[in-house]
């Protein structure tokens, strides 16, 4: 088992109480039912310590599979906030919400085939490969969620919406952990099983970065999206119903 430091204690007992504090000023601003995903993302992140942190206390081994059993949750979770996102921010514009929805699933198809692939190739022990594959899966969805994250800023810059609204602060939230967390990757992989606990410490604390940001915003953002960028609302509109107009002619031509 790693020996216990007190940065270690810190940012693990840290996350579960940011945890509490988002679902409680979530449940105090009413915005559960607008964000029901990112709710169930901090509700299974907080079970995930609690099993975590019982497996470590337990045995290494136990904490070791509980600990790298944890990502593929953690990214398929994360993949699935930044779709709530695309979907709210573009609620008006249907066609183009729903091309976005079979990126993110074939994304989300496309990063486990490479992660098990890896891990399938990979010399060594049998838990070597499925770190490796687990690190791979790690690395990959951090570059993936970064490059969504920065589309969907870029969308909200399009269509003007306000940097203090809640799905900013949930973006930008979510950039902190993925910007952090893709340094902390290519680390573990360049340096290998040596790098393990400044591995996990530096993923700790990009979460709790993240959910700081998160935090902050649920207690002083407002959750009404205002868009003052008409041009830019007015270009997307017309994409959407060129693609709208694309995707009904082709059901047209399959009916007929």
């Amino acid at each position: 088992m790693a020996s216990d430091t007190l940065l270690q204690h810190v940012l693990w007992w840290l996350a579960p109480a940011l945890e509490v504090a988002i679902a409680v000023a979530m449940l105090h601003k009413k915005q559960v039912k607008q964000f029901p995903l990112f709710l169930a993302f901090v509700v299974v992140h907080l079970v995930l310590f609690i099993v975590t942190y019982a497996a470590y206390r337990y045995s290494y081994r136990a904490y070791f599979y509980t600990y790298w059993g944890s990502i593929p949750v953690d990214v398929l979770t994360t993949l699935f906030v930044i779709e709530e996102l695309y979907r709210g921010v573009l609620a008006p514009y249907r066609a183009v919400q729903g091309l976005g929805v079979v990126i993110f699933r074939f994304t989300a198809i496309t990063l486990f085939a490479v992660a098990i692939g890896t891990a399938y190739a990979a010399p060594g022990t049998d838990s070597y490969r499925i770190v490796a594959g687990l690190v791979v899966i790690d690395r990959s969805a951090a570059f993936v969620e970064a490059g969504l994250l920065i589309v969907l800023f870029i969308t909200c810059s399009v269509l003007g919406i306000a940097w203090r609204s809640y799905h900013f602060g949930i973006a930008a939230g979510m950039a902190v952990q993925a910007s952090v967390g893709t340094a902390i990757a290519c680390l573990r992989a360049q340096f290998g099983t040596g790098a393990d606990v400044p591995y996990a410490l530096g993923q700790a604390l990009a979460f709790n970065l993240g959910m700081a940001v998160w935090l902050y915003y649920l207690v002083s953002a407002r959750s009404v999206i205002v868009s003052h960028a008409e041009a830019g609302s007015r270009h997307l509109a017309a994409w959407n119903l060129a693609l709208d107009g694309i995707l009904h002619g082709n059901r047209t031509s399959v009916d007929h």
